[in-house]
């Protein structure tokens, strides 16, 4: 299929910016050799609508290069369409073109493509009629588009995707829909990501969940609701590394609220993920300060999990300090920890001095920290106190840890420390940054930063001469 022209730069830019390429002695590698060069710069989902990246910037080189890659379909085989905003008719037209060049020089190889059109329009439906055939070779497919172009894929014949893999779904404006009613092949993918609004329910979770046997990640956004009232039959997902739940609902009674607790439960007890690495989940129900009444379903679920976890992230959920602690206790190989409190809860926050005294105490591998709470709920010493006890580049003769990110999003502070470097903004109003020139005074300096007077000691600006001599100014 001929290339069109208006993929090429005009002539005047070409003679401006001459490549400059050693063809003979490209020329002597195997093929197979050239090919894997160019598909390792080529990369994943290369931009089709970019004429400076990938294939499309190859071809441009010289007539060798072009030949090479036109007769190379695996370099045309992934790829991304990302349109943030409804296009004009000549731009529609060149984009369905630009797609069916590339899927046409991927002849038959397998597929693996990003497709971003949020907006319901002819060249939304274009472009879902141009890939749609194609479907055979899908095996990579992440989609952001409008629910008329979702429910199109849903009611597609399953046979037609006997190559897909890895599903990624983000769709919004959904009519109520139940997942389970629709007859996908979950039992074939080993990655699937679903962002939908309207949130599929629990069941629909369960029944996902319950096919996927072959998962290595899921990730899904669901409501909080479940038919089921019985136990659970058990849900084994031996080859599940990576689990993001996050539950969604509305209700602010309290009953309701509770119930909710209760179904999550169910679904928990009912999991077992024997190489389950990573797990975040999210709670998005009810409103203002409120505790989980029963943790111990919770509790024992991490402890099922948590010997083998290695990173742990839980937003919002609405347990307590000492479930937390317990928390920690069940991680021992934790690497990545990320917490985020509700700010306007201060007097149950977590992220407190007996919090960083646990991490130093139970979690001893940990690698990186993130924490989105209320940020006044803990002492500067305590702080310090867990950074020492484990930062690697250490005065020598101390004992190092491997702490390599630490960070504090909150309203009382914005802060991000790494061991060359350091910012720190102290409510909005007075900002410290600095780069060390020896990672090891890392720790010397923040007993300067984060003593009592630091405020007063930077507004004058008169740090010791000795911390001050450690900074790259």
């Amino acid at each position: 299929m001929p290339v069109p022209h208006s993929l090429f730069p005009h002539k005047s830019l070409w003679k401006s910016a001459p490549y400059m390429v050693n063809d003979s002695l490209f020329a002597t590698f195997p093929v197979e050799l050239r090919v894997e060069i160019f598909r390792q710069y080529c990369g994943q989902f290369c931009p089709i609508d970019k004429t400076n990246h990938g294939p499309l910037l190859l071809m441009r080189v010289s007539r060798a290069w072009r030949t090479l890659t036109m007769q190379s379909p695996q370099l045309w085989s992934s790829f991304a369409l990302n349109i943030d905003q409804p296009v004009c008719p000549q731009s529609g037209r060149r984009l369905i073109s630009l797609l069916k060049l590339w899927i046409d020089l991927s002849k038959s190889t397998l597929l693996s493509f990003s497709l971003r059109y949020p907006k319901q329009d002819a060249f939304c439906v274009g472009l879902i009629q141009t890939i749609l055939p194609v479907s055979d070779r899908w095996r990579e497919v992440a989609l952001q588009t409008p629910h008329a172009a979702l429910l199109s894929f849903l009611t597609t014949n399953p046979d037609r995707f006997p190559a897909l893999r890895s599903l990624g779904v983000e769709c919004a404006g959904l009519p109520p829909l139940q997942l389970r009613n629709y007859d996908l092949n979950w039992a074939q993918l080993s990655k699937l990501d679903l962002f939908l609004i309207t949130f599929p329910a629990l069941d629909d979770c369960i029944h996902i969940l319950r096919q996927g046997v072959n998962l290595t990640s899921c990730r899904m956004h669901v409501e909080c609701a479940l038919d089921e009232q019985h136990d659970l039959a058990p849900i084994v997902l031996p080859k599940l590394r990576d689990l993001q739940l996050v539950l969604h609902g509305i209700s602010r009674d309290q009953p309701q609220i509770n119930a909710s607790e209760a179904k999550f439960y169910t679904v928990l007890d009912a999991l077992e993920l024997p190489g389950l690495r990573s797990l975040e989940l999210g709670w998005n129900i009810g409103g203002g300060p409120y505790r989980w009444p029963h943790m111990e379903p919770f509790i024992r679920f991490i402890r099922r999990v948590g010997a083998n976890l290695e990173r742990l992230r839980l937003d919002y959920l609405p347990f307590d300090k000492p479930e937390l602690v317990s928390i920690l206790k069940a991680v021992p190989s934790l690497r990545q920890l990320s917490l985020s409190h509700s700010r306007s809860d201060h007097a149950s926050d977590y992220i407190n001095d007996t919090f960083f005294d646990s991490l130093t105490r139970f979690v001893p591998l940990l690698e990186s920290l993130s924490l989105n709470c209320n940020g006044g709920s803990f002492r500067n010493s305590t702080f310090l106190r867990f950074m020492e006890s484990r930062w690697r580049y250490q005065p020598q003769g101390r004992a190092g840890g491997c702490l390599e990110h630490v960070e504090i999003i909150s309203a009382k502070r914005l802060a991000e420390y790494i061991p060359g470097r350091f910012r720190d903004i102290i409510e909005g109003k007075l900002e410290v940054r600095g780069t060390l020139q020896s990672k090891s005074d890392m720790i010397l300096v923040l007993r300067a930063y984060l003593k009592d007077s630091y405020k007063s000691c930077f507004l004058r600006s008169d740090l010791p001469l000795r911390i001050r001599s450690l900074l790259v100014m």
